[in-house]
């Protein structure tokens, strides 16, 4: 490409990592056109909270100071309380541990000193959209389908009729990608989100082998909610019976991607159309946060649609294996924090030592190796 026709980008996905990345490519890249293409009226989000940890409050400056400013106004923590700062404290919630006391502490899971704390997510997209020009962003473009247009082009079709010509998609819309089965074209086991056996109201879980509705949050009864809830401590229950109109939030997974792009037509997942993973390690919005800065780092280097091959090559040798890790071991997490974990089950001291070392990999990570290394394998590609 030349400067009289540059790259031109489509992000589909206004959520964090969509809304995140169109910020990224607008500070590093300024040689490419990037339009955001959002299905909903208005951006927003879905959700409670989310939380971040310092290596990815770190990531979120080194893609624009203006990020990790934007998380600094909305970030609830508790670190001017506990020093050393205190990720979570285990307690004994269930009376059928007759060994143990009901509420006793088991143990504390230390966090990492640095800027850290939990968001709300619609509060926190909404900062982040203020870092976005108008213009970018077009809404009521839901993705129909993706093909390959004239001179290798991809040509993006909307539920509306409308059609858009890029030089690249990258797809950041989420577990329930459009983009994701077209990337994964013949793959469908990998296409599509899959039950993990959990569930929750709010942030309290529970389990069933099945989920059968085609809905993911269901509405139930507040008798259901209280029956799956009757062993617990009087304290959890009194929560739980202050919830007028419970919801049942369904939890899915993505399986394992093979690959997270494709060449004809060009295009690249990022966030959880790539990896969604379910809450129970807190990192999933993270992950989103590196992809973008990663990607972003390398798409500032691309001058020619070789060169987005390239670099999506190389994000997705670096990416794939640490984003799909978290998959895997946040689905054990679920199960660890019920008891039935793997060879562990109910076993506190088991279950102490598995918890207080199963996040090392994921918070004491170094972000700039990663960026090293993808940039050697594009200059090699």
């Amino acid at each position: 490409m030349t400067d009289k026709n540059p790259l031109s980008v489509a992000i589909v996905g206004g959520g964090i990592a969509g809304v995140t990345l169109t910020i990224a490519l607008l500070q590093k890249c300024p040689h490419m056109q990037v339009t955001l293409y959002e299905s909903a009226s208005a951006f927003g989000e879905i959700g409670a909270g989310v939380g971040f940890q310092p290596v990815m409050v770190r990531t979120m400056n080194l893609i624009d100071p203006r990020i990790g400013a934007a998380f600094d106004k909305c970030s609830k923590g508790n670190d001017d309380v506990y020093d050393p700062p205190l990720w979570f404290r285990m307690r004994v919630g269930d009376e059928r541990k007759e060994d143990v006391k009901l509420g006793e502490q088991i143990f504390e899971l230390p966090a990492r000193k640095g800027p850290r704390g939990g968001v709300h997510r619609a509060h926190f997209l909404d900062e982040l959209v203020k870092l976005v020009p108008e213009g970018v962003a077009q809404f009521k473009k839901k993705l129909v389908d993706v093909a390959e247009g004239e001179d290798d082009d991809v040509l993006l079709k909307f539920a509306d009729g409308s059609t858009a010509r890029h030089s690249v998609v990258l797809g950041c819309d989420g577990i329930k990608s459009r983009t994701r089965p077209i990337v994964l074209k013949g793959d469908s086991e990998a296409a599509k989100a899959v039950f993990s056996g959990k569930y929750a109201y709010l942030v309290a879980f529970s389990s069933k082998p099945t989920w059968g509705d085609p809905n993911w949050v269901v509405s139930t009864s507040r008798e259901d909610m209280l029956e799956d809830y009757k062993h617990w401590s009087p304290a959890v229950r009194a929560i739980m019976d202050s919830l007028q109109k419970p919801d049942i939030w369904a939890l899915f997974n993505h399986p394992p991607a093979p690959t997270y792009y494709t060449t004809k037509p060009l295009i690249c997942l990022v966030g959880d159309a790539a990896h969604a993973s379910t809450p129970h390690q807190g990192a999933g919005a993270g992950m989103c946060i590196e992809d973008a800065y990663i990607l972003s780092e390398l798409l500032s280097q691309c001058h020619t649609k070789s060169d987005l091959q390239k670099a999506f090559y190389a994000y997705d040798a670096v990416r794939r294996p640490r984003t799909q890790k978290l998959v895997k071991t946040s689905r054990e997490a679920g199960m660890l924090w019920d008891f039935e974990g793997e060879g562990i089950g109910d076993d506190l001291e088991a279950l102490e030592k598995n918890a207080t070392t199963r996040m090392s990999w994921i918070w004491d990570h170094e972000i700039l190796g990663d960026l090293a290394m993808a940039k050697d394998m594009m200059a090699e590609a």
